[in-house]
């Protein structure tokens, strides 16, 4: 008996054909966005990590032949147990993280009183203040509370207690942070910016 091949088996065999490559083509865009997604995540890893690596250069020459007794440093500890102690100096803006500066603008037996300025989006990954109870007044722009949602507006404080841990993204805003009680001077708690560049892509 000789087999017939009619249209419809030809129509048949073309659409499972058909479907078999639309299976392929959409687990080869899987697999390639996969990748794309894997080797952005590392360039923007690689870059931040670079700015970090650029920022603590910066913050190096600022501090190269101070007398420690002079300035001051901020200590902060990560929820993976890294810590950093970034160098603060009166009058002097220091550039904390991209976009992100901060001057010291006074500093008494009861406080140490810093203005933050971002200008543009800028963003502080999860820290924490061992030793400091830090109050933040917006007096431009917004602060956003990562953990909550709150947005702090002009004339709006956050209140953080020592060692809690706390997240934030600015949009062009100038900040006021208290720091009581003051900052340590740098003889008492040297500057440590070791894990500078290694701690922020991650966050």
């Amino acid at each position: 008996m000789i087999a017939t091949v009619t249209m419809s088996d030809i129509g048949s065999l073309l659409g499972g054909f058909a479907a078999l490559l639309a299976s392929l083509w959409g687990i080869a865009i899987w697999i390639a966005a996969k990748v794309c997604r894997k080797r952005t995540d590392e360039i923007i890893s690689a870059t931040t990590g670079a700015i970090q690596k650029f920022i603590s250069g910066q913050m190096e020459s600022l501090i190269h032949g101070r007398d420690p007794a002079s300035y001051y440093t901020l200590d902060l500890s990560f929820p993976g147990g890294d810590s950093l102690r970034i160098p603060m100096i009166c009058g002097v803006a220091i550039t904390a993280l991209e976009n992100i500066s901060v001057t010291v603008t006074s500093h008494n037996k009861r406080e140490t009183i810093a203005t933050l300025v971002c200008k543009g989006f800028g963003h502080v990954p999860p820290h924490a203040h061992a030793a400091h109870y830090e109050t933040v007044t917006v007096v431009a722009g917004t602060m956003t509370c990562l953990s909550s949602g709150r947005i702090y507006r002009e004339g709006e404080s956050w209140d953080i207690p020592p060692g809690e841990f706390h997240s934030a993204t600015f949009a062009d805003c100038v900040l006021i942070i208290r720091y009581h009680p003051p900052l340590f001077t740098a003889a008492e708690r040297p500057v440590d910016l070791s894990k500078m560049a290694t701690i922020f892509p991650i966050t």
